[in-house]
């Protein structure tokens, strides 16, 4: 293996460290009662944790497995490599099975009115889930302590309206449509998974026949109970980090989590500020916002003075935030983004 895929293997477990480490953005108050809100705490988080956080501190995988899973999906998009990440883990989780993933619900067999992120069925709960992922960075640059108040590092998205979809994204389930069409996967996988156990009794000695009989028995009554009534419960999980003016109190509305990730903004007028602490600084692209970089990036981290050029330079030709990654002389690294002066935070 070269040393550059060497490189994405170990960026992509530190990655799957971060998301087992994660809290949620919201808070378990903001979503109904029939809804979970996956965070550190959630039953099933604390076994995806207790199962493969050892495993990430050890590096007890298959690094040839993992770089071809990374190969397979290759994509740009925070979102979706956020997805890849949680795929793995249920792929390899042995109490859950991945039944789909990214399932679009149509109408009239055309129009997409929807998407499923994961259906999973979890074998200790014995439960069908479905469940809803978001990963997600926002900017409070508004006073108002509400959810309309956190701004997308580009400026074309809300808080509020991704909590509105995710709600809604939840709630697909429910529709008439839905409700078809996931009996129809869920069965499908049910159907796949007996042929496997029926060819696993067929290769048992008598002794262990009876007991594999007795699963495939009780696999006939789960298809009769599929047939009559699909029942599948809602979960939501959404993680990433808000960031709020630098040096003011980080106030919040009460649907957000206490524990929730945070962090800090500045203007490029504000950039100074920064110089007297900090000794090293990088600029990095979005794949790379979820866990700390690497000791071979900070070898190539920038001074003051360089970073201050480049956002400069950047700027000039983009009217965005840039997102900075900073460790100072007792190497403590702290993200933070710089926003343009043409967009004065606090209006």
């Amino acid at each position: 293996m070269s040393k550059e895929d060497e490189r994405l293997v170990l960026k992509f477990i530190q990655d799957l460290k971060w998301v087992l480490e994660s809290p949620s953005l919201l808070s378990n108050s903001f979503f109904p009662s029939d809804t979970i809100n996956l965070n550190l705490h959630s039953e099933l988080f604390v076994r995806l944790r207790n199962y493969f956080l050892p495993k990430c501190e050890t590096l007890d995988f298959s690094f040839n497995e993992i770089l071809s899973f990374i190969l397979d999906r290759s994509t740009n998009r925070l979102g979706k490599y956020y997805e890849f990440l949680l795929e793995f883990l249920f792929i390899k989780f042995p109490e859950i099975d991945l039944i789909q993933k990214g399932l679009p619900l149509r109408e009239d067999h055309s129009k997409t009115i929807g998407e499923f992120d994961f259906i999973l069925f979890d074998r200790m709960q014995n439960k069908i889930l479905h469940l809803e992922v978001a990963v997600k960075f926002y900017l409070k640059l508004y006073k108002e302590n509400l959810p309309k108040s956190y701004i997308g590092p580009s400026f074309n998205d809300r808080l509020d309206k991704k909590m509105s979809k995710l709600l809604k994204q939840t709630r697909l389930s429910e529709l008439e449509p839905a409700k078809t069409l996931l009996k129809s996967v869920v069965l499908e996988w049910h159907l796949n998974n007996s042929k496997h156990l029926i060819k696993k009794v067929e290769q048992t000695s008598t002794s262990h026949k009876d007991i594999q009989n007795n699963k495939i028995q009780l696999g006939h009554n789960f298809q009769a109970q599929l047939l009559e009534e699909l029942s599948i419960q809602k979960v939501a999980l959404i993680q990433g980090r808000l960031f709020y003016p630098y040096l003011e109190d980080k106030m919040y509305p009460e649907s957000l989590n206490p524990e929730h990730n945070k962090s800090f903004f500045i203007t490029f007028n504000q950039l100074s500020t920064q110089r007297k602490f900090l000794r090293k600084f990088l600029i990095l692209p979005r794949l790379d916002w979820l866990s700390l970089p690497s000791s071979l990036l900070w070898s190539q981290a920038y001074n003051f003075r360089s970073l201050e050029k480049l956002l400069s330079q950047q700027m000039q030709k983009f009217n965005t935030s840039i997102y900075v990654l900073s460790k100072d002389f007792n190497s403590k690294v702290q993200c933070f983004f710089v926003l343009p002066d043409s967009i004065p935070p606090l209006l």
